[in-house]
């Protein structure tokens, strides 16, 4: 038998529980930028948005 899951059970779950996926997102982007600045540290900033699949404006924004 299948529960029925209402949608403000699911938004209660989530804001009692921290649940923040564009924070996350954002800091998973921040770290992978870090990391590959630590690795080549002269990289520019055209390459560090192509190597991430990232745009410019993001990679400024969070660097």
């Amino acid at each position: 038998m299948q529960k029925i899951i209402m949608f403000p059970a699911v938004r209660w779950y989530i804001r009692t529980n921290g649940i923040n996926r564009k924070r996350d997102n954002a800091i998973i982007i921040h770290r992978a930028i870090k990391e590959l600045k630590k690795k080549q540290p002269d990289i520019s900033i055209k390459e560090l948005s192509d190597k991430l699949k990232v745009s410019v404006n993001t990679i400024k924004k969070t660097s």
